[in-house]
């Protein structure tokens, strides 16, 4: 296929043709390849301990991404890898109008678990430290908190454990209020479906609490350098839900 059919076919600039020739000859996910048939896929999460119905809203995907499986109605890590087993990176680029860093976060995703890769997935999931099974909340925890940038988390630092107001938080990080407000909203947003994914972790952390024991505490994270400020935010979290 030539420059001028991708064109015609696609509408895509010079910029992009480089990555469309190299998806061409790129496959998805072949047992060739990677060791596993495409189907084995459901059988590596089972072995991880990891739920097919594992919201994709909770994982640390871009939002290009998550726009693009909510417009296909791709809700979960079961249905994201039920989509994607068959296709090759070309192809998936054809699915919808994403770039090529979308595909390569989907791509790269699916690939880990196609190739029992443990490592190379935790980019994605939360699994339990070393050889245990299943997902972990602590790990989400820091998971999330980890991806804050300097900025982002001196606002949040500001706001939560510090108590400032949002016009002050925004002067010390260098933005107006309203993006201090952006970022707090998010942050409790993430953190309330993350909580919501562990309904046992959530109902242990509430119970205990009511005796006086921190949520970082019940995870395991009191000498965490993130445990502060998930603390301080779980009860701004459990003020905005009363």
């Amino acid at each position: 296929m030539d420059y001028r059919t991708l064109r015609a076919c696609r509408g895509i600039g010079p910029k992009r043709y480089e990555f469309l020739l190299a998806a061409i000859e790129s496959p998805g996910f072949p047992a060739k390849n990677y060791g596993r048939q495409p189907q084995n896929m459901r059988e590596v999460l089972k072995e991880w301990g990891v739920p097919e119905t594992y919201p994709l809203s909770v994982m640390p995907l871009s939002t290009r991404c998550l726009s693009f499986c909510t417009r296909l109605g791709i809700h979960t890590l079961g249905e994201l890898l039920q989509f994607v087993e068959p296709l090759t990176r070309y192809e998936l680029y054809l699915k919808g109008n994403i770039g090529e860093k979308t595909v390569g976060e989907i791509h790269g995703m699916a690939l880990a678990v196609a190739s029992n890769n443990r490592e190379e997935a935790r980019r994605w999931l939360p699994l339990a430290e070393g050889a245990g099974k299943g997902l972990s909340l602590r790990v989400a925890i820091r998971q999330l908190v980890g991806l804050l940038d300097s900025q982002k988390r001196l606002m949040l630092v500001q706001r939560f454990v510090a108590g400032v107001t949002r016009k002050e938080s925004g002067e010390v990080a260098g933005v107006t209020g309203a993006r201090v407000q952006q970022v707090e909203k998010n942050f409790l947003d993430a953190l309330g479906r993350l909580l919501d994914a562990y309904p046992e972790d959530k109902a242990a952390i509430f119970e205990r609490g009511r005796r006086g024991t921190s949520p970082s505490e019940v995870l395991g994270l009191a000498f965490s350098p993130d445990a502060e400020l998930f603390d301080a935010a779980h009860a701004v979290l459990l003020r905005k839900t009363k």
